[in-house]
């Protein structure tokens, strides 16, 4: 339980976390990443993904943001994107 307060979850909860509820992840986002500026772009809903853009380089926004499933874009150090 400490742990995951922390933002540390067993892989097999994230592998489980991409077919919850899609506010679910907002709201976590929200709360998690409260202390940073970012923008979200949700495209979702037409077969795209969630896209996530850090206003600025924060070490801590962008462990919690892989810890929550999302992959690093390669060419965009401040981009993530999940399914």
């Amino acid at each position: 339980q400490e742990l995951r307060t922390l933002g540390i979850v067993p892989s097999d909860h994230l592998s489980s976390a991409g077919s919850g509820n899609s506010d679910s992840i907002l709201a976590d986002l929200a709360k998690k990443l409260s202390h940073v500026r970012y923008q979200v772009e949700d495209n979702r809903h037409k077969g795209g993904v969630l896209k996530v853009i850090l206003a600025g380089d924060n070490m801590g926004a962008r462990t919690t943001l892989l810890r929550l499933g999302f992959k690093a874009v390669g060419n965009k150090a401040l981009t993530f994107w999940r399914n």
